[in-house]
């Protein structure tokens, strides 16, 4: 059976091989070190609350009519870090690997995800499809709904609860099955199942 692999995983697999293989340089040990301490610390949700919060900063208001943010380097925000932790994870242990470090390296990285973070910017999954069409579409239709519950009536609940319960079911919908299919799953369970 061959399956989508993550993203983040072969760079993943690699730069923990670069780093605990004694026979490479030290210049690739550095590079793997440093692409370890940043796959370690992203949170590609926060970057787009905060551009978010720049453009509105510079601009005043909460709505501009602009619904586009613009990333540099967006290849680099595409992937999902806690999907292609599971996914090595899973894998490591499927193969019974001799490679421990790849398996104590994950448990450690969602380890700390889930206890450095908010459980909400954890599950990052929506980076798979990258920062613009998957992060920035999901930021910006929640912080949408956050400003509108702010600034609403009460009589108003309702409409805005259907808005979010739209929204978190397209989530499921989409990236549950991406979840599954992705970490070794089977095609049987799909994002709508869990609703």
């Amino acid at each position: 059976m061959t399956m989508e692999q993550p993203h983040l995983l072969s760079k993943l697999r690699t730069a923990l091989n670069y780093l605990y293989d004694s026979q490479q340089s030290h210049q690739h040990r550095h590079e793997a070190h440093q692409f370890l301490l940043t796959y370690k610390q992203s949170n590609v949700r926060r970057l787009v609350v905060s551009r978010l919060q720049s453009r509105k900063d510079k601009t005043g208001t909460a709505d501009d009519g602009e619904n586009e943010l613009s990333f540099n380097h967006t290849e680099d925000l595409t992937g999902s870090i806690f999907l292609s932790c599971l996914g090595l994870l899973y894998s490591s242990c499927s193969q019974n690997s001799s490679n421990s470090h790849e398996r104590i390296f994950t448990a450690q990285a969602l380890n700390h995800r889930c206890r450095s973070i908010k459980l909400t910017e954890t599950f990052d999954i929506e980076a798979e499809d990258g920062v613009e069409c998957g992060t920035a579409r999901l930021v910006l239709a929640l912080e949408e709904i956050k400003h509108a519950r702010n600034n609403s009536q009460l009589n108003n609940t309702a409409d805005l609860n259907e808005k979010t319960k739209s929204i978190l079911t397209a989530w499921l919908e989409r990236y549950v099955t991406m979840l599954v299919n992705r970490c070794g799953g089977g095609s049987e369970c799909s994002g709508a199942d869990l609703l």
